[in-house]
């Protein structure tokens, strides 16, 4: 099997596959296992499989700041995809809520997924403040990938409330953030 190096020169169609067997050796993960459980949270799209779900609430509740977050992300995609929404916005919200800690992708990625719930439950204010902060984050931190999805969120948005000259510009921002853009895959 691949290592976590390995797997990242893969192609797409190998690199599934490896993340499916390096997710499926559940039995081996240790919560202080740090670079195996951000690597499941970051690469396993969309989400990390609901059996790892009691492994990431272990590490959700102890350990560095960083593994918290992601385990809380992780925690968060699962029951989004498994349809329970209100879990899924409560893991979100939590992992906003590490002071402690930089704004990384998986803050980011929590305040756009945030945003899309609320946006989803026909609010307004909420979607277009999270998206805001996430496209701030997102080009603080040097992700140009997720800052031009924060506009394109954004301007979905304002499109909803109307103001469709903003909402071009915020589309016009994702343009430009987009070009900074280098890996294929997060285009």
């Amino acid at each position: 099997m691949p290592s976590l190096r390995d797997a990242d020169q893969l192609r797409p169609n190998d690199r599934a596959g490896a993340l499916d067997a390096y997710a499926a050796l559940q039995d081996g993960i240790a919560v202080d296992d740090a670079d195996r459980i951000l690597w499941i949270c970051s690469q396993v799209a969309p989400t990390p499989p609901a059996s790892l779900e009691p492994l990431l609430e272990r590490v959700a509740d102890g350990g560095p700041t960083h593994l918290r977050r992601a385990a809380v992300h992780g925690r968060a995609t699962i029951a989004w995809f498994e349809g329970r929404a209100d879990d899924a916005e409560r893991h979100w919200t939590r992992g906003l809520r590490f002071p402690d800690a930089p704004r990384d992708r998986f803050w980011i990625r929590s305040a756009l997924n945030l945003g899309t719930l609320y946006f989803q439950r026909h609010r307004l204010f909420e979607p277009l403040v999270l998206t805001g902060m996430g496209r701030r984050a997102a080009r603080e931190a040097g992700h140009p990938d997720l800052a031009a999805y924060a506009s394109l969120r954004r301007a979905e948005v304002l499109l909803r409330m109307g103001a469709t000259l903003e909402a071009r510009d915020e589309v016009q921002q994702a343009l430009g953030d987009q070009t900074g853009v280098t890996d294929e895959g997060q285009r």
